[in-house]
C-alpha cells in the first residue's frame, strides 16, 4: 500500500513540475526579410537594437513604409497553446509636422487579415520599444501556430503637412505560449 502512495506522490510532483515549467515558454522572432518604399531595405539594419537604422524620407501627402517579415517555422508546434503575441519596434521620426499618421500593422499570412496600432510621434532615439498586442489576430486564425511564426510587420508614416524622415532600428515578435503536450512518464518495475 505504501508503494502505491509513494508512486502517486512522485507522479503528482512530476506533473506539477511540468505544469509550472510550461507557463514560462516564449520565443522571440526577429526580421528575416524587409522591404521599404524606396526598394533598398537593408535587413541587418532592423534585426537588432544597435543604433543602425533603416530610414525612409517622407513626402507630403504620401505614405512611406518599412515592412519586415518575421519568420521562424519551428518556433511553435501544434501542441503549444499561444497565450500572447506582441510586436515590438524601436523607432523614431525626425520631426513632428502635425497631422501625420503613424501606424504599426501586423498581417497574418494565412488570409492577409491585419491588426493595426496607432503610434504617437517619437522625436528621439530613446531605445524604448513600442508594443502592439496582436494576440487576438493570431488566436482567431485557423492556423495560429504558423501565422504567429510568420507575421508581416509594416511601419507606416503618412506626413500630411510636411516632409518627415522616419527611422526603424529593430523589429521583433514576442510569442508567449504554453506547452500543452502531456508529460512523459516511464514506469520501471523494481528488480527482484
Amino acid at each position: 500500500m505504501s508503494s502505491i502512495i509513494v508512486f502517486i506522490f512522485f507522479f503528482t510532483v512530476l506533473l506539477l513540475i511540468n505544469i509550472a515549467d510550461a507557463a514560462q515558454n516564449y520565443v522571440i522572432i526577429n526580421a528575416s526579410s524587409c522591404t521599404d518604399s524606396e526598394g533598398n531595405c537593408q535587413l541587418s539594419n532592423v534585426q537588432s537594437q544597435d543604433g543602425v537604422t533603416e530610414s525612409q524620407a517622407g513626402h507630403q501627402n504620401a505614405v512611406r513604409f518599412i515592412e519586415t517579415v518575421n519568420s521562424n517555422s519551428s518556433a511553435i508546434t501544434s501542441s503549444n497553446s499561444i497565450d500572447n503575441v506582441t510586436v515590438y519596434i524601436d523607432r523614431f521620426e525626425s520631426a513632428n509636422p502635425g497631422g501625420q499618421t503613424i501606424t504599426l500593422q501586423a498581417k497574418r499570412p494565412s488570409d492577409n487579415i491585419a491588426a493595426t496600432c496607432t503610434l504617437s510621434s517619437k522625436l528621439t532615439n530613446d531605445s524604448v520599444y513600442d508594443g502592439c498586442d496582436v494576440t487576438t489576430l493570431i488566436t482567431g486564425s485557423s492556423t495560429p501556430e504558423s501565422d504567429a511564426e510568420s507575421l508581416t510587420i509594416s511601419y507606416r508614416v503618412q506626413a500630411l503637412g510636411a516632409s518627415n524622415t522616419f527611422y526603424l532600428d529593430h523589429s521583433y515578435v514576442n510569442i508567449t505560449y504554453t506547452d500543452s503536450s502531456p508529460p512523459t512518464v516511464i514506469l520501471n518495475s523494481p528488480a527482484n
